[in-house]
């Protein structure tokens, strides 16, 4: 995914690759910047990659979680807003944001039920 996030930028960032509608064209210069964040941290979020026929592994990912969603929904009546795939460079960048994510979650906890009467 690294190699199609670096060619999608690198096509946008040169105009060969250009916004197909509003909403493409109100996110892209922010998927950058955030792909690259995401980058230097050991992962990527396939959403921050245009499904286009140039990016085979990124339409297979986000048409994975399309149907994960459709079927969830038509099979079993469960309904989620949204399911994306997020693609780590190796298991300590896994690790590191799991952790990061269950002390993000704990101290939400925390503040909560300290609030609480």
């Amino acid at each position: 995914m690294n190699e199609e996030f670096n060619s999608w930028k690198d096509q946008y960032q040169d105009k060969v690759m250009i916004p197909s509608n509003a909403t493409e064209a109100r996110y892209w210069s922010q998927n950058v910047e955030t792909g690259y964040r995401q980058l230097a941290r050991g992962f990527l979020d396939s959403k921050y990659i245009p499904n286009r026929d140039e990016f085979e592994l990124t339409r297979k990912l986000n048409n994975s979680m399309f149907l994960v969603k459709k079927y969830l929904s038509e099979i079993h009546k469960i309904e989620i807003t949204k399911a994306t795939i997020s693609v780590y460079q190796n298991w300590h960048s896994f690790a590191k944001r799991l952790n990061i994510n269950t002390e993000s979650v704990m101290e939400k906890l925390s503040r909560n039920s300290s609030a609480m009467p």
